[in-house]
């Protein structure tokens, strides 16, 4: 689990969420150093909770060669709205 955060698009805001990843692996795993520098490149962004989402998921997908990869972020509560975004490679 680790901490996200980016710019809601619209507003400006800082939108900040944790993100879970479930995975089998093959042969491949994440360098957890990599992974927090990674994870802050998204500070200063402004993108939109599910594009943010995909954007992972994509990146990490082909990268981890996973059996199967689980993938969800919990955005904290913005506007009264609580977010969470789930996707799976098997879907």
């Amino acid at each position: 689990m680790s901490e996200l955060a980016a710019v809601f698009p619209f507003f400006q805001f800082p939108d900040t969420g944790r993100i879970w990843f479930d995975h089998i692996p093959k042969n491949k795993q994440v360098d957890l150093e990599l992974l927090k520098y990674y994870f802050n490149s998204f500070c200063n962004v402004g993108i939109y909770e599910e594009e943010e989402k995909s954007r992972i998921f994509n990146d990490f997908n082909p990268l981890l060669d996973s059996e199967e990869l689980l993938m969800k972020i919990r955005f904290s509560t913005s506007g009264g709205i609580d977010t969470t975004c789930t996707t799976n490679s098997n879907e």
